[in-house]
């Protein structure tokens, strides 16, 4: 269960300040060798330039102060002062704010389960009258098995999440955690599905990113 995982994953190490900061000294040497574009991170180009095509957009990061800021946290009074698994995401979340496809960081031993929602949002049709729909093409079968689930619900659509319009609720999501890239259209896609060749069955889709995801969630459910 949900909170099973996150007993495992919260569960009582020890947090000695000094291994935050030698986890973070390690990964600012791997900064300062392997990324040329912490200074482009920090001080982004103005979207307002004509340069800059339209669509894009920056989230200013000083990548190095912050992993040092989450290393030197007073223990207790933030989240990534409390435990190793908040730590550890709270990288993940410093990195994700440079919204570059080639600079990621994730700490495999938080990454042991899957968080899978077990919907497949397939695409989304514009109504002039209803305004946007997310269409579910079905529920992922392994969910399906693990969770006794026995329907299927086929092509239903999903008006809110959380009481607030759907597309409105991922595309917010999408801002805040889609690392993938600068344009908003391409993270906004990267939330939902994609079809993928499966030689044992007739047709497969891989779930988007916001159905499924290695890191725990806040919540149990949408």
């Amino acid at each position: 269960s949900y909170e099973q995982a996150k007993a495992c994953l919260e569960a009582n190490f020890p947090f000695p300040a000094d291994n935050r900061i030698h986890t973070a000294t390690s990964i600012k040497k791997a900064l300062e060798a392997g990324y040329v574009f912490e200074d482009l991170a920090a001080s982004p180009p103005s979207t307002s330039s004509p340069s800059i095509a339209a669509g894009l957009s920056f989230r200013p990061v000083q990548l190095t102060k912050e992993v040092d800021d989450l290393a030197t946290a007073p223990a207790a009074t933030t989240p990534a002062g409390t435990n190793w698994r908040a730590f550890h995401d709270g990288i993940t979340n410093v990195f994700i704010k440079a919204r570059d496809a080639h600079l990621a960081y994730s700490a495999h031993c938080f990454r042991q389960f899957q968080f899978d929602q077990g919907l497949f949002l397939a695409h989304m049709t514009k109504q002039d009258s209803e305004g946007y729909r997310i269409v579910v093409i079905g529920v992922n079968n392994k969910f399906s098995e693990l969770s006794s689930l026995n329907f299927d619900p086929g092509n239903c659509e999903i008006d809110t999440i959380g009481g607030v319009p759907a597309e409105q609720y991922i595309q917010t999501w999408a801002e805040q955690y889609a690392d993938y890239s600068k344009d908003a259209n391409v993270r906004f896609g990267r939330a939902f599905s994609t079809p993928a060749f499966d030689p044992d069955e007739d047709g497969s889709t891989f779930s988007g990113s916001f159905a499924t995801r290695g890191s725990l969630p806040p919540e149990a459910s949408l």
